[in-house]
């Protein structure tokens, strides 16, 4: 009788850790997911608010808003360099707990990884132009 019980605890206990192990990985999912579009909004949101304020101010505004802009730019490529580490170990860690073959998780970094390459480049343009502006 003690045989059939303890084979019983036993296939509970692996059901619970295999449900365990679904939920980690829907989270883990929707982590991965959400990352990259939470990082986005203050890209978004700051690009266009610095681009919108410099528009219309003349020349000497301009360079004023400029140098109170630099250090705002280079904190945003700072932070975008710090979401793509987070979204390194957040796939390094779903493969390690096997929630993607290594096939899909590899595309799905590197997607997201070109994806944070190509804002950085749009915002290091932003950057130069600024610079030279600044320096002239």
């Amino acid at each position: 009788m003690n045989g059939i019980n303890e084979n019983l605890n036993i296939t509970n206990e692996k059901e619970v850790f295999q449900s365990a192990g679904s939920y980690i990985k829907k989270i883990s999912f929707f982590v991965v997911c959400t990352i990259p579009i939470v990082g986005l909004i203050p890209h978004c949101f700051a690009t266009f608010w610095m681009e919108r304020k410099t528009v219309n101010l003349s020349k000497e505004m301009q360079k004023e808003k400029q140098k109170e802009n630099f250090a705002f730019i280079y904190r945003l490529g700072v932070a975008s360099l710090i979401r793509g580490i987070l979204t390194l170990a957040i796939v390094i860690a779903l493969i390690a707990i096997d929630c993607f073959s290594l096939k899909i998780s590899l595309l799905f970094f590197f997607s997201l990884l070109s994806f944070n390459i190509l804002i950085n480049l749009s915002n290091l343009k932003k950057f130069k132009k600024n610079l030279r502006n600044f320096m002239s």
